[in-house]
């Protein structure tokens, strides 16, 4: 078993798991499969698939890292297995892989797999949800469902004694038990619940379908797990450190992660969940799309209610939680995700506000709201602006302090910029350790969060713990895959991808053909002509562009959008422009994928109604921001007001809108649902990017609980022109340190300064 774990778990992908990914992704793109895939080969992987699982449950209890390692993969197999079905058998391999990913701790993957199944059998959806962790749909399909039958078995003409209709009765019950803990905390009726899913499974060993025993299994060992991993078994402890305020907060926050299918807590989240209740300052440096949100959000409730501050009478000072951000477009999406996260809570009033332009916080407000709860979100340089002018008077206030993207404290090796006082990270330690030194360490904290934060975790979370032993809580788990490619354009029109890594492992079939790797060789019809531009060294590149987004953000099979992100180095406003002449001119009577659709009705409607309206007001209905808005592409830059950055932020996160046109503004540190990411580039500011960049930039694909993987691809030609070469040449460098390194450790060195603090 253990051989067995080690080999097809590993991270470089064996000849037939390779072979099985690079057949779903042709299959999964319209294109043909490859020509030597059988079902031989289908049956081959799901016995790997199956005896990963039972390698798992052997290594439960004395290799966990490694059992957990073998189910990622099976639930990985299986869910490519679900994408070339070519055998006439009903295997559940959906519902399969949904428990195997919850089993091994990705439930963000069970619950997108769950989205993009389509199931057609009656029983089918309401498993699947369960397994998905959608408890307040399937709480309602089980009460319908019961009653039903329960019915239906009261007619005295009706009986029915089946082992069958025994286990569904059974089953519901018992999953309907374990959604009203998750949803209510009442768990005097768990453990019988747990009992009785296991009964099932020992019941259908007998039966005739081996798969159905496995699922029975697996579904009560994922009901089982669903006690450890609940959101609300980690907020059990963690409430003991809040005022009575704070339970009720916590309380309500539990019902809403119910409500909004989030009732599980990730790995990664956990981690900093246990953090939290220590008290301590600490850093938390997980990749892109691990759940570092929730933890902030935890963070600040435990800043605003915790025991010793939250009880004060009315007349009293409240305490302010402040959360800095590098940019203004994240501040933006910040206090959007904070308002709606925390505001509500039936805990007494919390304000959630912000400083970074516009109509902000200020000094009369820190002034007049003493009585208020406050979280603020700030760029470095308005808190700094905010101390200057206040003074300690408002930084004693400062109950919590969350540093997001802490990594922009690390020094980028320019001394000039240290002698000339124009290094932010040297201002970002600046601010910071004032703010530290002033702010009343027995009643508060500082959280770091960062990313990218490899090569010098533990010296980030030594300087904001002040504690020369500290450490950072590091973990490589990522919520989705990383899929890393390149779209080849051509002067035809026409274009090819070609994918290189996934989760940083290679994808290239070894011992194989150019045929069997992931290559897909004609994703798209050839683009319409496009003679607005035609001139300039890369500027035809653009239309294969605009076309590529238009086509991955087109409606699915299933009807749903796509989101993607156009992440541009430089001068978004010249793409936009050269958008709006293929648009309005070239392709004016062409057919154009199905890409965006008006809202006619309802707050959808008044939202994309309100943006427009503002976007007239700031940039006026002949520019270029208005005009790519009404055809359903969101133009965002530095430059824009911060009301109109969050109203295009509001429009991306509800899919009102699925292409965004930006810089680094909205792709660094923004945490927006985009499943695509196109890069033209790779240049900025007459140098390539780097790997750490390249790695921040591509871990904003994927949509965790929509998709279980995110795509990110650089467009590259093959002429041998120089400034192609180089393109060329900076892509393979990035993939090579990447496959060296991994997505989750891109330095290969330690970072350097300012960050000194030693003692």
């Amino acid at each position: 078993m253990l051989d067995v774990a080690e080999t097809l778990s590993a991270s470089k992908l064996t000849l037939g798991i390779a072979r099985l990914y690079s057949q779903r992704t042709r299959l999964q793109a319209n294109q043909p499969g490859l020509t030597t895939w059988s079902e031989q080969d289908w049956r081959e992987r799901l016995e790997d698939a199956e005896r990963l699982i039972e390698a798992a449950k052997a290594l439960e209890s004395t290799d966990r890292v490694l059992a957990r390692k073998s189910l990622r993969r099976s639930a990985e197999i299986l869910e490519w297995l679900a994408g070339t079905q070519v055998s006439t058998s009903a295997i559940p391999v959906e519902l399969l892989s949904a428990a195997a990913y919850q089993l091994a701790g990705y439930p963000a993957r069970a619950l997108g797999l769950r989205n993009a199944t389509q199931e057609t059998t009656t029983d089918s959806p309401m498993l699947m949800g369960f397994l998905g962790g959608r408890f307040a749909e399937v709480h309602d399909a089980i009460t319908a469902r019961l009653g039903a039958v329960l019915e239906w078995e009261a007619d005295s003409e009706n009986h029915d004694t089946s082992v069958n209709r025994a286990i569904t009765v059974s089953s519901l019950r018992a999953m309907g038990v374990l959604c009203s803990w998750l949803r209510w905390g009442d768990e005097s009726r768990l453990p019988n619940a747990i009992d009785a899913l296991e009964s099932v499974s020992r019941a259908t060993l007998y039966g005739v379908d081996p798969y159905s025993w496995m699922l029975a299994r697996l579904v009560a060992e994922t009901a089982k797990s669903y006690a450890e991993s609940s959101l609300r078994h980690s907020l059990v402890e963690y409430s003991t450190v809040l005022a009575e305020q704070g339970d009720r907060a916590v309380e309500r926050y539990a019902r809403m992660a119910y409500q909004n299918g989030t009732a599980l807590a990730w790995p990664s989240q956990v981690r900093g969940i246990n953090r939290l209740i220590s008290g301590d300052s600490f850093a938390l440096c997980t990749p892109t799309g691990s759940g570092k949100t929730r933890v902030a959000e935890l963070a600040i409730l435990s800043g605003l209610f915790g025991a010793g501050h939250a009880d004060q009478t009315p007349e009293e000072v409240r305490p302010i939680a402040l959360y800095l951000v590098p940019s203004r477009a994240l501040a933006a999406e910040v206090e959007s995700t904070m308002r709606r996260a925390l505001t509500g809570m039936g805990a007494g009033e919390v304000t959630v506000t912000s400083m970074y332009g516009g109509g902000d916080w200020g000094p009369s407000d820190a002034l007049v709201d003493l009585d208020k709860h406050t979280v603020l979100v700030s760029t470095h340089e308005k808190a700094e602006a905010m101390i200057r002018f206040l003074g300690p008077d408002v930084v004693r206030r400062f109950s919590l302090l969350v540093l997001d993207e802490a990594h922009t404290v690390a020094f980028k090796g320019n001394p000039a910029s240290l002698r000339d006082a124009e290094s932010r990270s040297l201002r970002l330690e600046i601010l910071v350790s004032r703010l530290v030194s002033r702010m009343d360490r027995r009643k508060s904290r500082v959280v770091a969060l960062s990313a990218v934060a490899s090569g010098f975790e533990d010296r980030l979370a030594r300087w904001v713990s002040f504690d020369k032993h500290a450490s950072a809580e590091a973990i490589a788990y990522r919520s989705t895959r990383q899929l890393v490619g390149k779209l080849v354009c051509e002067k035809s029109g026409s274009s090819k991808i070609r994918y290189d890594l996934l989760d940083g492992q290679r994808l290239k079939v070894e011992h194989g053909s150019d045929d069997e790797s992931p290559y897909v060789p004609k994703p798209f019809p050839d683009h319409p002509q496009a003679a607005s531009v035609r001139n300039g060294k890369e500027k035809w590149m653009r239309a294969h562009l605009l076309w590529a987004a238009m086509h991955f953000a087109a409606r699915s099979a299933a009807g749903e959008y796509r989101s993607v992100l156009i992440s541009v180095p430089q001068q978004p406003g010249g793409y936009g422009a050269d958008f709006l002449a293929l648009l309005e001119k070239d392709w004016k009577s062409a057919k154009v994928p199905d890409y965006f659709e008006k809202p006619a009705s309802g707050w959808r409607q008044a939202t994309f109604d309100r943006c427009l309206r503002s976007c007239a007001d700031y940039f006026g209905e002949e520019s270029r921001e208005y005009r790519l808005l009404l055809r359903g592409i969101a133009l965002h830059h530095g430059k824009m007001p911060g009301i109109m950055s969050r109203l295009l932020v509001e429009l991306i996160q509800h899919r009102i809108v699925n292409i965004a046109l930006a810089k680094s503004t909205l792709s660094e540190g923004v945490n927006l649902p985009f499943e695509t990411i196109l890069i033209p580039s790779l240049r900025r500011a007459g140098q390539y990017l780097s790997t750490r960049e390249f790695a921040n930039l591509i871990g904003r694909a994927g949509r965790p609980g929509v998709a279980t993987e995110g795509r990110a691809l650089v467009l590259l030609s093959d002429l041998k022109t120089p400034g192609q070469r180089g393109s060329r040449e900076a892509y393979r460098d990035v993939v090579d340190e990447l496959a060296s390194h991994g997505l989750d450790d891109t330095s290969g060195k330690t970072a350097i300064g300012p960050v000194s603090y030693t003692h």
